[in-house]
C-alpha cells in the first residue's frame, strides 16, 4: 500500500498556495534581520499551519518548512541564532501533532494510514566551527545535538543536524526533489557567502 505522504503534502500545497515560500525566506532570522541560506526554490512554510484538533484551532510550536521527496515528508527547522535543546524538540511533535490533525480533519488519511507515513526531521543550523570540510562531515554525522536520536522509531524514522555548507547544500537539493542547483550560505556578519552548487 502506497504511503500518504504525497497525498497529504498535496493537499497542503492545494489549500494554501501562499504557503510555498523561497528557503531564503524560510530560513531568515526575522528577529535578527539575518539571511542564512539563499535560494529561491520554495517549500511549504509550516508555520503557517494551525492544529485543527480541537475546537478552536490554535497555532503550535512547529518545524520551519515541510519537504515531500520520494513519499518521505521532511520537517526542517533553520536556526540562525540561539537554540534550545527543548525548543527544537518540543516543534516535531507539536508539527506532528499538527500535521496528523489536519490530515485527518481532510480525511487526507486516517490514524492508521497517517502512522505508515515515513517522517524525517532535518535541523540546519549556521556552524560557528571552522575546519577541513571532511571534518566537519565527519563530526556532523557523529554527534547527536539537540539529542534527537531518541526520537527515532517512535515520534520520526530519522533525524539528522547539518551545519556545514557542503551537507546544507545536498541535502536540501535531495529533499526538494533536485529542484535546487545552487544555494548561499550567508556568513553571521551578513558579509560572506559560501556558494555551493
Amino acid at each position: 500500500m502506497a504511503s500518504k505522504a504525497k497525498d497529504i503534502y498535496y493537499s497542503l500545497v492545494t489549500e494554501f498556495p501562499e504557503a510555498m515560500q523561497e528557503i531564503t525566506k524560510l530560513s531568515r532570522n526575522e528577529q535578527g534581520c539575518k539571511d542564512f541560506i539563499r535560494c529561491d526554490v520554495k517549500a511549504f512554510n509550516f508555520d503557517t499551519l494551525w492544529n485543527v484538533g480541537s475546537i478552536r484551532s490554535q497555532k503550535e510550536k512547529s518545524p520551519d518548512a515541510l519537504f515531500e521527496h520520494n513519499d518521505i515528508l521532511y520537517f526542517v527547522e533553520f536556526k540562525e541564532g540561539k537554540h534550545d535543546r527543548a525548543d527544537i524538540r518540543q516543534k516535531i511533535h507539536e508539527g506532528i501533532v499538527t500535521l496528523f490533525q489536519y490530515s485527518v480533519s481532510r480525511r487526507v488519511a486516517d490514524r492508521e494510514s497517517f502512522f505508515d507515513i515515513e517522517i524525517k526531521y532535518a535541523v540546519i543550523k549556521r556552524g560557528h566551527t571552522q575546519g577541513e570540510r571532511s571534518f566537519l562531515l565527519t563530526l556532523e554525522k557523529s554527534q547527536d545535538v539537540f539529542s534527537l536520536k531518541n526520537l527515532e522509531g517512535l515520534l520520526v524514522k530519522e533525524t539528522t543536524v547539518r551545519w556545514n555548507p557542503e551537507s546544507i547544500f545536498k541535502f536540501l537539493k535531495k529533499v526538494s526533489n533536485g529542484a535546487i542547483s545552487k544555494v548561499d550560505v550567508v556568513s553571521v556578519d551578513q558579509k560572506t557567502a559560501v556558494v555551493y552548487t
